[in-house]
C-alpha cells in the first residue's frame, strides 16, 4: 500500500487502507500525514506487516534541487512562502499540518 495523503489527511483513512494489505505486505508512507496512528501490534505481528517511511529526499538530492531552482529549471512560484526565524524552527515544523495540502514553502531564515 502506498499512502500519499497530505499532512491534513485523516489518519483513519490510512488505517483503513492498511487493513486491506495482504499478509506479509508493505505499507509505505510518503504523504506526510501527521499524528499518532493506533495499530493493533498483535495484528501487525501476526500479519507480518512492514511499515516503510520516506525521508522525502537525501541531502545530495536537496543540493541538486537547490541547483535546479537556482538555474530556473524548477519553478517554485506555485508555492506559498512562509518564513520563520531559526529560533522558531519547532513552531514552523509543527505548523506543517495546518498548511494547504503540502504546497506551502517553509523557509527558515538564519
Amino acid at each position: 500500500m502506498l499512502d500519499t495523503m497530505g499532512a491534513k489527511a485523516p489518519l483513519a483513512a490510512m488505517k483503513d487502507a492498511m487493513m486491506g494489505v495482504r499478509r506479509g505486505g508493505r505499507v509505505v508512507n510518503i504523504g506526510g500525514a501527521a499524528g499518532d496512528l493506533a495499530v493493533d501490534v498483535k495484528w501487525w505481528m501476526d500479519e507480518q506487516m512492514e511499515l516503510i517511511g520516506s525521508v522525502w529526499f537525501t541531502a545530495a538530492e536537496g543540493i541538486e534541487m537547490a541547483g535546479l531552482i537556482a538555474n530556473g529549471a524548477v519553478d517554485l512560484s506555485v508555492l506559498e512562502p512562509k518564513m520563520w526565524p531559526l529560533e522558531s524552527i519547532n513552531e514552523a515544523i509543527n505548523g506543517v499540518t495546518s498548511g494547504d495540502g503540502g504546497f506551502t514553502n517553509y523557509l527558515v531564515t538564519i
